[in-house]
């Protein structure tokens, strides 16, 4: 009998997890399928890892990836720079002739937050009214992409 209380012991003596919250309403639902019994609660939210594994106890909510590529036409003479910057950026624009060219500079969000006409080759974006973090820059001749950059905007 000892040998069995001691082997008992060592076999349920590892970390045991469960809801250990109480469950505020619940109820079994049936269909013709089954039946399936629920509780409403507040779950307790435990992760298990080690080197390889991770576990994750609780509501599990799916997660999709999107991978959106994008070909940034290959013209050669635009530069953009500093980037990351604080307070402006400039354009430089090398052979293109501006007269035609303009530019937006948008939100992830896609919202514009700038849009201008080129008046020279090169040409300072400022930048210090808009909040930390990325916008892209369009830079267009007519309706034609040429250029597609990400600008960071960081606070020192």
């Amino acid at each position: 009998m000892k040998l069995f209380s001691i082997l008992l012991f060592i076999f349920f003596s590892g970390k045991l997890f469960s809801q250990n919250q109480t469950a505020s309403s619940g109820g079994t639902a049936t269909g013709t399928g089954g039946t399936a019994t629920y509780t409403v609660g507040l779950p307790l939210y435990t992760n298990q890892s080690n080197t390889s594994l991770t576990i994750l106890q609780g509501n599990q909510q799916p997660k999709e990836f999107l991978t959106i590529s994008y070909k940034q036409p290959e013209f050669s003479g635009i530069r953009v720079f500093p980037n990351p910057a604080q307070s402006q950026f400039l354009i430089q624009l090398g052979a293109f002739n501006f007269s035609n060219l303009h530019y937006k500079l948008i939100t992830t969000e896609g919202k514009i937050v700038y849009e201008d006409n080129f008046s020279q080759k090169l040409t300072s974006v400022d930048i210090s009214n808009l909040a930390v973090g990325v916008y892209y820059l369009q830079i267009l001749n007519l309706n034609e992409l040429l250029s597609f950059s990400k600008i960071i905007k960081i606070n020192f």
